[in-house]
């Protein structure tokens, strides 16, 4: 059973599964940093991740022998098993975005961010995970880039974010345990089968290239690639941020 650490406010889940890791109290064994609110919650590429009072923030440290694995397709692993989670414990269907989202409606419920480190001895990667829970829409922030929603909203009543909190660490356990050994080859299929806009037109902007990339979203691949078929080629696509044309 993942040992829990729950606190009324932090500055970041993230920083503080980061500051016990180093303390040396919890090394080596997985552990979950629980807030009720961040007021400095992380998103990626270094974005503000809002998270008031009502939803469930949480950070996740696993001692990771195989860092390689973890840049490929860590977050998707992560993404299906709380879409599980939620699914089982709310009754709200998601999809997952590539590569980090969880969207309902094609508005985002859940980010999820992976940070490996390679450096700590043993070598350790901080599982993010964000889900608007008993919150309305208005209390996310007038400056999202996304669209958003919560579980409030979908469900028109509160969910209890203790069971939901036991559904994802549980589902984490797994799904972790199988990455580990198999990367994300075995999961893959799954992750298919609940991929947002799965043949639709989609765009890709790829902060390393001048332009972005137009096409038919064809899936995953085993190591979590995106596939775009565009002008009568497959390309695998690595990183990007991911959008349907306007």
């Amino acid at each position: 059973m993942m040992r829990v650490l729950e606190f009324d406010q932090l500055d970041s889940t993230n920083l503080e599964a980061r500051r016990l890791w180093l303390g040396g109290e919890w090394e080596s064994a997985p552990y979950a940093v629980i807030a009720g609110e961040q007021t400095g919650g992380m998103g990626r590429d270094g974005r503000v991740w809002h998270s008031p009072p009502g939803g469930l923030w949480m950070t996740v440290a696993w001692p990771c022998q195989r860092l390689e694995l973890a840049a490929r397709g860590l977050a998707l692993a992560v993404g299906l098993a709380t879409r599980d989670a939620i699914q089982a414990a709310t009754d709200v269907d998601a999809m997952i975005k590539w590569p980090n989202d969880l969207l309902v409606r094609g508005r985002k419920l859940c980010g999820i961010l992976c940070q490996a480190d390679s450096a700590l001895n043993p070598p350790v990667v901080f599982v993010g995970i964000g889900v608007n829970g008993n919150l309305r829409t208005d209390e996310l922030g007038s400056d999202l880039r996304t669209p958003a929603t919560t579980l409030r909203d979908e469900r028109g009543r509160a969910v209890n974010l203790a069971t939901l909190r036991d559904a994802i660490l549980a589902q984490l356990e797994r799904r972790l345990a199988i990455f580990e050994t198999e990367g994300l080859k075995p999961m893959a299929s799954e992750v298919n089968a609940y991929l947002a806009w799965m043949g639709g037109r989609v765009i890709v902007r790829n902060p390393g290239t001048a332009e972005d990339l137009e096409g038919t979203l064809l899936g995953i691949d085993e190591d979590g690639r995106l596939l775009i078929e565009s002008r009568g080629a497959v390309t695998p696509v690595v990183s990007g941020e991911l959008r349907q044309p306007s």
